[in-house]
């Protein structure tokens, strides 16, 4: 199974504060699904989280890479169940992250 997935700051959605969010990409069969990690970070907070080991950054970084995580193992769970969709991934993701949300299994 070809699946690409990697975290990164997303420069076309600037948000009223000024800052962008960052969000998990994952690639699979030429279909992009973006998943929110819940952070933003206007450009100089993003060049820090990515390099710093400052107490504040690490924070952020531990969250983002739990977020990553977390997609890792829903992909290897439905891998191993040969049922691997965007779609699957997308539903498992947001029911874990946010048990409200109703998401369409379908899409």
């Amino acid at each position: 199974m070809a699946l690409v997935s990697r975290w990164y700051w997303i420069k076309r959605y600037l948000r009223n504060n000024g800052a962008y969010p960052i969000r998990i990409r994952v690639i699979y069969k030429r279909i992009l699904k973006e998943f929110n990690t819940g952070i933003e970070a206007t450009p100089l907070e993003w060049e820090k989280i990515k390099s710093s080991k400052a107490k504040a950054f690490l924070g952020i970084q531990q969250h983002i890479k739990e977020r990553f995580e977390m997609i890792v193992q829903i992909t290897e769970r439905l891998s191993e169940k040969q049922e691997f969709s965007i779609a699957a991934l997308k539903s498992l993701f947001y029911e874990v992250t946010c048990p409200s949300l109703k998401v369409d299994k379908g899409q």
